[in-house]
């Protein structure tokens, strides 16, 4: 934990104005979901969803579905005539997915892609004013390179997970995650192509924006 519990509930309990819906995917996603724990909660779905409404984004893309919880937070967010493909390598997820948002009209906007996210996003050859991260963290470097080539001059990308529980911080933790995420936030910081900020929201979201 990032921040200390006592701040995390605070913030959730403070969180204004948030679509019921995100309530209700937290919850399923704890029923349905081995490691449901790994869901965006309340307070992320909800700073996902602003992110797209202040960008006014039509175009999301959303690298790693799990239960859905960004996909429809997005959803929400590029409004009626805004389109998200969410891309998910697990069969598993992929159908739970639909089946726990499938009562949210919003669902209508997202496109569900099952396979391999880095080959999808290498033969894609559409532009995206938002592109979300979170899959598996040994292939962020790669992610992050095909996103670029699909996000559009000035557009976001978000990245979660990335200070990893805070290991990032310990130059003497070699755990494999841990060092591909240090390297990989090392090289974002050094990128000229982009803007970037590290935010401690939950387990570190990136922010950037490309040149």
């Amino acid at each position: 934990m990032i921040v200390h519990p006592s701040i995390m509930e605070y913030i959730e309990n403070h969180v204004g104005q948030a679509p019921e819906a995100f309530q209700q995917v937290w919850k399923k996603s704890q029923w349905e979901m081995v490691y449901g724990h790994m869901v965006s909660d309340v307070p992320q779905a909800q700073f996902l969803r602003m992110l797209a409404q202040l960008m006014g984004a039509r175009k999301v893309l959303d690298v790693g579905t799990f239960s859905g919880q960004s996909a429809l937070a997005f959803a929400l967010g590029v409004g009626e005539n805004g389109k998200v493909i969410t891309l998910e390598k697990n069969e598993e997820h992929w159908v739970k997915a639909q089946r726990i948002l499938k009562d949210y009209p919003e669902t209508q906007r997202i496109h569900f892609h099952c396979g391999d996210a880095l080959a999808w996003m290498e033969q894609c050859q559409d532009l995206f004013d938002i592109i979300f991260i979170d899959a598996e963290k040994q292939q962020y470097p790669a992610y992050y390179e095909a996103g670029l080539s699909l996000l559009r001059s000035g557009g976001l990308m978000i990245i979660d997970n990335v200070l990893w529980y805070g290991t990032v911080t310990d130059p003497t933790n070699q755990q494999k995650d841990a060092v591909i995420l240090r390297q990989f936030n090392q090289k974002i910081a050094n990128d000229a192509r982009v803007t970037s900020v590290i935010l401690p929201l939950r387990d570190g979201l990136t922010l950037l924006q490309k040149k």
